[in-house]
């Protein structure tokens, strides 16, 4: 019968030290205004060519300046074919 409640009380901690470190490893929503939202990073008007150059010069630094944030991509046709969509 001893054996037998040490066995039930060591099980018993066991399942108490799990929930413990379950309950502590739960993700919690981040408090409000902390969050990523597109708001904080307002949308930056670049040129597809300005967007190409910057990353071509330095990545690093084209990474700091445009992640985290919209783009709004301009773009130019600058020539036309009579050929264009056809095989």
């Amino acid at each position: 019968m001893k054996s037998e409640r040490k066995a039930h009380i060591v099980s018993f901690l066991f399942l108490a030290v799990f929930c413990i470190l379950a309950a502590g490893s739960m993700d919690t929503p981040a408090p409000t205004g902390t969050d990523a939202s597109p708001a904080q990073f307002p949308a930056q008007n670049v040129s597809a060519e300005r967007l190409f150059l910057d990353y071509q010069r330095n990545e690093v630094s084209a990474d700091s300046m445009y992640k985290c944030s919209g783009l709004h991509l301009k773009s130019v046709r600058t020539a036309f074919s009579a050929n264009s969509g056809q095989n």
